[in-house]
């Protein structure tokens, strides 16, 4: 389906809750069109800042997986997530935190249907 063609059913209201559609549409990256960046950024929400180890436990998993670890990265580089020490990325004491930018896009990603 072509970008203009999805634009035009999202106006008339045919795709109100297809994540992953909306999203390619919106930032055209495959990472964030998995489920999972919605559950990452709803655990943020939820949880304030957290390790990549916490919110692998807030997702039900029982280590951070390389899903998971993409999925941050991803995130990150999309400014829906910011790190708590950037200036060491690599420490064990890392968290993450939602942004503005994560806050707003999960709100458009979890509004509810009409």
């Amino acid at each position: 389906m072509t970008p203009q063609a999805l634009q035009t059913r999202i106006a008339n209201g045919e795709y109100t809750r297809h994540h992953s559609d909306i999203t390619q549409l919106r930032y055209g990256v495959s990472r964030l069109r998995n489920p999972l960046f919605i559950r990452v950024l709803t655990a943020l929400q939820n949880g304030g800042p957290l390790s990549k180890s916490h919110i692998a436990e807030a997702l039900g998993l029982r280590n951070v997986t390389g899903q998971l670890n993409a999925q941050v990265r991803a995130l990150l580089n999309r400014g829906h997530i910011e790190m708590t020490l950037p200036e060491k990325p690599h420490s064990r004491l890392q968290q993450y935190r939602l942004t503005q930018v994560g806050m707003q896009m999960l709100a458009t990603a979890t509004k509810p249907t009409a």
